[in-house]
């Protein structure tokens, strides 16, 4: 049977557990298998190290007319337990067997390999193609000469969303191939908890798309109301914010949040780069987040605190938190209710739902992590072999091409229209209604300093949760640490 016959589901149930036939073969989803032993991520001085790298490796096989080095951050999976790749490496057999001339050879890289993916970059030891590339990614290969211009067909062009593929241009040329859209980050509700803590009427009565009804002031008397000990002593907290995390990117939801309270890190404005955070609004946004934490004691003491947020979501220990992949719901162990959208997590028996972030005193709208230039992308590189360009151009193309968008347009939102519209399920649904529509880039997206402004931010974080922390001292020296970095704005 080929694999465009099968359902969506079913193909994205094959992809994730193994090979075809072993899926036909048994008529039912086998068990999850471990992932395939992984090259270990290159280390510092084996990405700043191209000649040595490419002398060691062994030739490519007599049959290749060209072998492509793919990498790929982690993209979704159809289970918590699945291993991480499985999908990349299955789609990339896909085309090797429709395509015998190439060699697609895939590295999965944890969310910690990103210095080590700039270094690579930076060096001009780039793999041939990457999965999930944003802005910075153009900016350090366009630094060491080994960005590649792309042109995507019209037909591709016109089925991307309004303005898509002009938003996505860098100074007016094109380097990504759109892959998916992101649309992430809305508040996750424990329905159990609110329940147990009568706090149900403290949530929205609807979904608005201009979220008017729901405000920080609502979201903090949840979170009050919210924080208590169980009958067997079980502490459960309003929410969490870790300050102590291996990747500053992780802070992400904080800056959706500081957006829809209606300040900014960094902006561009009046012809010059500002920073905002130490404006009045920025300064209130963060005295909220002190307060939490002090004064209002909804979440753990986050000085020092290390463990991630799903952590405490999934063993039920806080009422609140938010979503960074609009695909968890998605996941074989969620079972959705199509009509009031509660999640019910089977593997954590825990039971949810979505809503869009609270609005503060100045937004007007609501925010969430989205847009072109973010890391939503294929990007292909200039490599050592002029032979795998392009071959890995038309492995991103074909990977993205209208059907097979759709083959996976239940478990990520797709870039293209097409596919979009294809769409059964009720939460990805929900994200196109009040998350993509309003996906906005960070602040200083085209500029290329989000690694810094991520880090900034997790250092104010660390600052303003110590014991008397001023939070005017740690604004200062952000703006200051901001304003001194080499800025840029597109031509």
């Amino acid at each position: 049977m080929n694999a465009r016959k099968l359902s969506r589901r079913n193909f994205l149930r094959v992809t994730a557990f193994g090979s075809m036939g072993a899926f036909m073969a048994a008529c039912a989803a086998p068990a999850a298998q471990p992932a395939a032993p992984q090259p270990a991520a290159p280390t510092d001085a084996e990405a700043a190290a191209p000649t040595a790298a490419a002398e060691s490796a062994a030739p490519a096989p007599a049959a290749a007319a060209a072998t492509v080095s793919f990498m790929g951050f982690p993209m979704p999976t159809m289970s918590s337990d699945d291993p991480e790749g499985l999908w990349e490496q299955n789609w990339s057999k896909e085309y090797m067997e429709l395509h015998p001339e190439v060699k697609i050879e895939y590295q999965l890289l944890g969310w910690d390999s990103i210095t080590k993916m700039t270094t690579m970059l930076t060096a001009g030891n780039p793999p041939d193609l990457l999965l999930q590339a944003g802005i910075e990614v153009i900016l350090y290969a366009l630094g060491s000469g080994v960005a590649a211009e792309v042109d995507l067909p019209q037909e591709y062009i016109d089925d991307l969303p309004a303005n898509w593929h002009k938003n996505g241009l860098y100074q007016g040329k094109g380097y990504f191939i759109p892959m998916f859209v992101a649309c992430s980050d809305c508040v996750m509700v424990n329905l159990d908890i609110i329940e147990e803590a009568g706090a149900g009427d403290l949530l929205p009565k609807y979904m608005p798309a201009d979220n008017a009804s729901w405000t920080f002031d609502q979201y903090t008397e949840l979170m009050r109301k919210c924080t208590y000990k169980k009958d067997d002593g079980t502490q459960v907290w309003g929410s969490v914010i870790p300050t102590q995390v291996s990747n500053p990117f992780l802070h992400h939801p904080e800056q959706v949040m500081a957006w829809n309270w209606g300040t900014e890190t960094v902006a561009y404005q009046d012809g010059a780069w500002k920073c905002m955070l130490g404006d009045e609004a920025g300064i209130a946004w963060l005295q909220w987040l002190q307060d939490l934490a002090f004064k209002d004691q909804v979440i753990p003491d986050p000085s020092g605190l290390t463990a991630d947020r799903l952590e405490y979501w999934n063993q039920g220990a806080c009422a609140t938190t938010f979503s960074g992949n609009p695909a968890i719901p998605m996941r074989d162990e969620m079972e959705v209710d199509p009509e009031t959208l509660a999640i019910k997590d089977t593997k954590n028996n825990l039971t949810w739902r979505l809503l869009p972030f609270p609005l503060g005193p100045t937004a007007t709208q609501p925010a969430s992590w989205g847009g072109p230039k973010l890391d939503t992308n294929f990007m292909v590189f200039k490599g050592k072999d002029p032979a795998a360009l392009p071959a890995a151009t038309d492995f991103a193309l074909w990977y993205t091409n209208a059907e097979n968008q759709k083959r996976y347009a239940n478990t990520v939102m797709p870039a293209r229209n097409s596919a979009r519209a294809v769409v059964e399920s009720p939460t990805l649904k929900w994200f196109d209604t009040y998350g993509f529509p309003y996906g906005r880039q960070r602040a200083g997206a085209d500029g290329g300093r989000a690694t810094e402004e991520a880090e900034g931010i997790t250092q104010v974080l660390q600052k303003i949760f110590l014991p008397g922390a001023n939070i005017e001292e740690a604004t200062a020296s952000f703006c200051s640490n901001m304003m001194a970095l080499d800025w840029q704005w597109p031509k």
